[in-house]
């Protein structure tokens, strides 16, 4: 009889520390899924920051060539369309000093 009783015990024991351990592994679940998403969010919104800034340094500098050379060629155009951020800003200052449109792509 001793032996049944303490074979319950430690069966409800046992049960107990697994219910403790699933609850701690639930809670950790949903923290991991808010810290997930925080950083997803806060990734996109720098991707989301980067393009923009992008795209609104190829539209300065379409302006700024067509201001000072006219009409854009299709092949500046693609070249702009298709540049990084480094060699917009670079362009961006070569426009100032450049006597012909070839001059800022140098």
């Amino acid at each position: 009889l001793i032996a049944t009783e303490e074979g319950a015990d430690t069966s409800t024991r046992v049960s107990e520390n697994l219910l403790e351990v699933r609850t701690m592994l639930a809670t950790r679940m949903d923290e991991w899924k808010q810290e997930w998403k925080r950083q997803w969010l806060h990734e996109g919104r720098q991707e989301g920051r980067q393009e923009g800034r992008q795209e609104g340094e190829v539209v300065v500098l379409i302006r700024l060539l067509e201001r000072r050379f006219g009409d854009l060629p299709d092949w500046a155009r693609d070249k702009i369309s298709s540049a990084d951020t480094a060699d917009l800003e670079e362009w961006s200052l070569r426009v100032l000093d450049a006597k012909a449109l070839d001059e800022v792509f140098r």
